[in-house]
């Protein structure tokens, strides 16, 4: 399956790593301000697991698109 073809692509691949890498970090920051936040104890808890789920969640979503991208460049270049 063919998921980059062109150079058009390459850019879309490029903008896609770009946006979940904003993603996560924006996910850290929150992270480190609730750490370091002054609420109740159980409100600090619950708000970390959350984020630190949703930090999972992107960083599984980061490592299938690369997965998927490094095996097409692979296939287009008779590797694979």
């Amino acid at each position: 399956m063919a998921y980059f073809s062109d150079m058009n692509s390459e850019r879309l691949f490029g903008v896609v790593t770009m946006e979940l890498t904003t993603d996560r970090l924006k996910l850290e920051d929150d992270l480190e301000r609730v750490i370091n936040s002054s609420v109740d104890i159980s409100e600090k808890v619950a708000s970390i697991k959350q984020i630190l789920s949703s930090i999972s969640i992107l960083e599984l979503s980061i490592n299938k698109f690369n997965n998927m991208i490094n095996k097409q460049k692979t296939t287009q270049n008779g590797e694979g």
